[in-house]
């Protein structure tokens, strides 16, 4: 029997003849089980008073405080007032440029709070998927205002928890700007950080969802797959539904990279249902998006046509720019595998151009390379040596991997001897999606 094992002190509480002698050489030895033990006594006896059940107002002057639920409600009241004057302070620097914030926070004396940290969590949390590049930059803000906090000033596990929330909410807005290895990084300071607390493991079931998001983005795919199983079942043990069919969802996003899309689709399906009756708006949309992507690779252009329209309509209903975009991005692959070269030119530079502006650049350089694809279908060779020679200018400003460069002047070349075939660009492009993955990959011409 373990501390944790309420049933059977439950069990025992309620009919001690019928129950293992064990528990109570357990009981002996285990003070937190013996303090549950004592409180459900403690309850049964006072439901077994009949006034408990009359029907007279209850006069609350009579009940005994303790010393631990003083503590609770005071803790309770304390962080709703810091959160109220965090959310208000938060409300007026939103009116300044972010840089200024920083400054603002120490020019006021005190003001690091808990409450004050999960305010900027939730103004990061709301820029996510519009400016996910700001959001990381608020993380941070958050992170130095917990990093500032005496955690002997609050109840035990109250400040590790905000400062575990911080480097989540950064890991997960590191995520959307593509900066895969720094939000690994980061998941591992915010497991750190929850683990300190007397009660970890819901905590470390959202680090381990969002780190399946993360490595369903690298090559460490199976280890998604687990991190996603993990966080299903610490929240259907919790009865978190939403937060059980989110890391549902994870784990289908790495079965599709995988290679595995008929079976994430049929996952992604299955959400649909429950996430409508949910009313969870945002995670259908990605539902949508997700199932015309898998369409897309499994040559079905019907199904990926209705749910990308489906998923732009919602995405902008919700103001998910970034997701609209992507859902942009996703009609010009449609159309791209349709041969639809024309049509899928004007959609993938509009998405390109969006992500730039966003300041999401690998995104950006894998559309372009999908253009520079349909380009190639279409003979229009000038336009595909510009749109490399753009992309090298680009990234070596940027300081972006000389490898990356190489592929990119191999196409060049070959734009340049007129021998740009799709097949060619599809293999260039393929190397790019891969080499954030794996940044020491090199570069092989394809074979002839």
């Amino acid at each position: 029997m373990t501390s944790c094992d309420r049933d059977r002190i439950y069990a025992f509480v309620e009919d001690p003849l019928t129950s293992s002698p064990d528990i109570e050489i357990h009981l002996e030895e285990c003070a937190s089980c013996m303090e549950l033990y004592g409180s459900l006594q403690e309850l049964t006896l006072a439901l077994s008073d009949p006034e408990a059940w009359s029907n007279e107002e209850p006069q609350l002057h009579d009940a005994i405080p303790t010393p631990s639920l003083d503590r609770l409600v005071g803790t309770s009241i304390r962080l709703r007032e810091e959160g109220e004057r965090g959310a208000a302070l938060v409300a007026r620097m939103a009116a300044e440029p972010l840089p200024q914030w920083h400054r603002t926070l120490r020019e006021l004396a005190g003001v690091c709070t808990v409450g004050l940290a999960r305010a900027l969590l939730g103004e990061a949390r709301s820029r996510i998927f519009t400016t996910p590049t700001e959001a990381v930059q608020i993380a941070d803000l958050a992170i130095e205002v917990t990093e500032n906090l005496d955690p002997n000033d609050y109840e035990a596990g109250v400040v590790h928890q905000a400062r575990g929330l911080a480097w989540k909410d950064r890991a997960n807005a590191l995520r959307f700007t593509g900066q895969v290895q720094d939000a690994l990084w980061s998941l591992d300071e915010a497991a750190r950080q929850f683990s300190r607390q007397p009660v970890p493991d819901f905590d470390l079931a959202t680090v381990d969802y969002v780190r399946a998001t993360v490595l369903a983005e690298t090559d460490h795919l199976e280890q998604a797959v687990n991190s996603a199983r993990r966080a299903s079942e610490v929240f259907m043990d919790y009865g978190d539904i939403r937060r059980q069919n989110h890391s549902l969802l994870a784990e289908a996003n790495a079965l599709g990279a995988m290679g595995r899309k008929r079976e994430a689709r049929e996952t992604y399906m299955a959400l649909l249902k429950p996430t409508q009756q949910m009313g969870d708006s945002v995670t259908l949309a990605m539902l949508f998006l997700n199932i015309a992507n898998c369409s897309v690779d499994l040559e079905d252009g019907d199904t990926a046509s209705i749910y990308f329209l489906q998923a732009s309509a919602l995405c902008d209903e919700m103001g998910l720019q970034t997701e609209a975009i992507r859902a942009r991005w996703g009609l010009g692959r449609l159309l791209l595998s349709q041969g639809k070269c024309e049509e899928a030119v004007e959609r993938l530079r509009r998405a390109e151009r969006d992500y730039r502006e966003k300041g999401m650049a690998g995104e950006a350089a894998i559309i372009s390379l999908e253009m520079i694809e349909a380009l190639a279908v279409l003979e229009r060779f000038e336009e595909v040596q510009l749109r490399c020679r753009e992309l090298i200018d680009r990234f070596t400003r940027e300081g972006v991997s000389r490898r990356a460069i190489a592929a990119l002047a191999f196409l060049r070349e070959a734009a340049e001897a007129r021998k740009a075939t799709p097949v060619i660009v599809q293999h260039v492009r393929k190397y790019m999606e891969r080499l954030p993955k794996d940044p020491e990959l090199l570069f092989l011409p394809p074979p002839v």
